[in-house]
């Protein structure tokens, strides 16, 4: 993240916490989003670096990339609801 300060230049080094809400609003997000499990969206930002535009360029651009990377069948975990 980068500093608000117009004179300083670079990254904000963040403390636990404020790492952990971060990844928690992402979690949320892209779950809401998609129209995942929070648990499936944790996943998913994990392995693409956390970063949430990644993920969502990820899903666009290929519909079948949560059952391709994890094994998962969506429509059959729905359908068990």
């Amino acid at each position: 993240m980068y500093s608000t300060n117009k004179h300083e230049r670079g990254f904000k080094l963040l403390n636990k916490n404020e790492i952990m809400k971060k990844q928690e609003t992402s979690i949320y997000e892209v779950s809401d989003d998609i129209g995942i499990s929070p648990t499936l969206s944790r996943a998913l930002l994990m392995k693409y670096g956390w970063n949430k535009e990644k993920v969502m360029d990820a899903i666009s651009s290929e519909e079948d990339l949560i059952s391709r990377v994890f094994k998962f069948d969506l429509t059959t975990a729905q359908r068990n609801k």
